[in-house]
C-alpha cells in the first residue's frame, strides 16, 4: 500500500523569458496569483507588447485562462481594447465549447441506449475534470475510446447520427459558411498536427475522424490511446477495468481514471513535442486536483510502459514553467534525471520561441528537425526503432509536391522515388539556413 504523499511547496527557478511570456505563465493556471501578475506588469512598464501577448496566448491555447485571470484580478491594468478583444475571443471559445459539450451529451445518450461502452477523454471531460469548467480550456473535437471489437458498430452509430468520415465531407465543409466561421474563430488554437501528416503513416493509427454533416462537430474515434507511429503499450484492458465516471455539464460520462489520465497526458504532450503550453497546463491542473495520487506506483508504471522520461518530463515542465509543486517521492527522479533535465531546457526554449518559428512546416519540419528530439524522449533503443523506420519512409515516399516538382507520365512514376531523397536533402539544407536566420520567411512545404 502506497502512502499518499503531500506536495512540496518548493518554487522552481524563475523563467527568464520576455515579459509577455512571463505574464502568460502567470495567468495560465487556475490558482490565481495577483501579486505575481502585478509584479510582472510593474517590471515591464510601457514596454509590454499586448498584441503579441494575445497572439501567443491564442497559439498556446491558454487564452480562456488568461482572460479569466486578467479580467478578475487586474482589469484596470489591461488596455480597454485588449480586454475587449480577449473577452470576444473568450466568448467565442465558450460558445464553441458549449456546442461540442452538447454534442457529447447527445452521444452519451445514444451509446447508452445502444449498450456500447464508451470512454470520453480530453475535450470537455478534461476541461471539467482539471479546470473545473468547460469554458476554461480550448478544445477542438470530441475524443472517444472504444474497444476495437466495437469499432464497426460504433462507426454505424455515428453515421446514423449524421456523422461522416473526413474524406466524405471535407469538400462540402470548405464551402460552408458555418464551417469557415468555426475554423476562423480561434485561428491559432493548438491542435495535433499529426492528424495532417502523411496518409500512409495514419493508416494504422488506431483512430478515425468523423465530422457531422450539419454542425461540423468533429469526433475522433479511438481504439488505441497512442498511434502506431508513436507506440506506447498502454494496457487497455486495465484502463477499461479501472475507468471512472465523471459529471460534465450535468451529463455522466466514463473516462480514464486520474492515474491513467496523467500518464496519457505526459505521453501525448511528448508526442506533440510540447509545442503548446496548454499541454503543460493539463499536467499541472490534474496534479493540482489530485495531489494524493500513488506517485511511486505511477513512477513504476511509467517504467513498465517505457515512458519514464515522458512522465518525469511532463512533471518537470509543469514544475518549472507553472510552479506546480512536485510530489515529494518524485522530486529526486525529476530534478536529478540528466536526460529529463536536458529535455526540459530544450522544450522551455521551444515553447517560447517566436510565433513565426512555432508555426513551422508540418512535414519536413516535423520529421527531420523534430525526430531527433522524439528519439531522446525514449528510454531505450528498441523504442526508438519505429521513429527511425518512419523517417526512412518519409524520405523515400513521394508526395504531391514531388509530383508537382517533376511531372512525369504514369509509366515513369517510380522515378519519383529517386528524385524524392535528393529533393528532401536540398530542401533540408535550405530550411536549416532559414531556421538559423531570424529574418527568414516562413518555411514552405516539401
Amino acid at each position: 500500500m502506497t502512502i499518499a504523499p503531500t506536495l512540496e511547496l518548493q518554487k522552481p527557478h524563475s523563467f527568464n523569458g520576455s515579459a509577455e511570456h512571463r505574464l502568460i505563465l502567470a495567468c495560465a493556471r487556475c490558482q490565481q496569483d495577483m501579486a505575481l501578475i502585478n509584479s510582472i506588469l510593474d517590471d515591464c512598464a510601457a514596454a509590454f507588447d499586448w498584441g503579441r501577448f494575445v497572439q501567443t496566448a491564442l497559439w498556446h491555447g491558454v487564452l480562456p485562462l488568461v482572460y479569466r485571470n486578467l479580467s478578475t484580478l487586474v482589469p484596470y491594468r489591461v488596455p480597454k481594447a485588449i480586454l475587449s478583444q480577449l473577452m470576444t475571443l473568450y466568448l467565442q471559445n465558450s460558445t464553441h465549447n458549449q456546442r461540442l459539450t452538447s454534442a457529447l451529451q447527445a452521444l452519451v445518450e445514444v451509446f447508452k441506449t445502444q449498450g456500447i461502452p464508451i470512454l470520453f477523454f480530453k475535450g470537455p471531460v478534461l476541461a471539467e475534470l482539471a479546470y473545473g469548467s468547460i469554458h476554461l480550456r480550448r478544445f477542438s473535437d470530441i475524443d472517444l475510446l472504444v474497444r476495437e471489437a466495437d469499432v464497426p458498430v460504433v462507426r454505424q452509430i455515428l453515421m446514423g447520427q449524421g456523422f461522416q468520415t473526413k474524406d466524405v465531407i471535407l469538400a462540402a465543409m470548405q464551402e460552408n459558411d458555418l464551417y469557415q466561421e468555426a475554423l476562423s474563430s480561434l485561428p491559432s488554437a493548438p491542435r495535433d498536427t499529426t492528424h495532417d501528416l502523411e496518409t500512409e503513416a495514419m493508416d494504422h493509427s488506431g483512430e478515425e475522424m468523423f465530422i457531422h454533416e450539419q454542425n461540423f462537430v468533429t469526433v475522433d474515434l479511438h481504439w488505441q490511446l497512442m498511434p502506431s507511429y508513436f507506440p506506447v503499450a498502454f494496457d487497455l484492458n486495465q484502463i477499461w477495468h479501472t475507468r471512472q465516471s465523471f459529471t460534465v455539464d450535468q451529463a455522466t460520462v466514463e473516462s480514464l481514471n486520474p492515474q491513467d489520465l496523467l500518464l496519457y497526458l505526459c505521453t501525448h504532450g511528448s508526442k506533440e513535442l510540447w509545442r503548446n503550453l496548454i499541454w503543460v497546463c493539463d499536467v499541472a491542473e490534474v496534479v493540482r486536483v489530485y495531489p494524493d495520487l500513488p506517485w511511486l506506483d505511477l513512477w513504476e508504471r511509467s517504467k513498465t510502459l517505457r515512458i519514464e522520461r515522458m512522465f518525469l518530463l511532463g512533471l518537470a515542465l509543469a514544475h518549472d514553467l507553472l510552479q506546480m509543486p512536485l510530489p515529494l517521492p518524485l522530486q529526486e527522479p525529476v530534478l536529478h534525471h540528466a536526460a529529463v533535465q536536458e529535455l526540459l531546457q530544450v522544450f522551455k526554449h521551444r515553447i517560447f520561441t517566436d510565433i513565426e518559428t512555432l508555426i513551422e512546416n508540418r512535414e519536413t519540419g516535423f520529421w527531420l528537425f523534430h525526430n531527433p528530439i522524439h528519439l531522446k524522449l525514449r528510454d531505450r533503443l528498441r523504442d526508438r526503432l519505429p521513429q527511425y523506420w518512419l523517417t526512412f519512409r518519409f524520405i523515400i515516399t513521394p508526395n504531391a509536391e514531388d509530383q508537382q516538382f517533376l511531372a512525369l507520365p504514369k509509366v515513369f512514376y517510380h522515378l519519383h522515388y529517386l528524385v524524392r531523397p535528393v529533393r528532401i536533402f536540398y530542401k533540408w539544407i535550405i530550411l536549416r539556413k532559414q531556421s538559423s536566420d531570424p529574418n527568414s520567411e516562413n518555411l514552405t512545404p516539401v
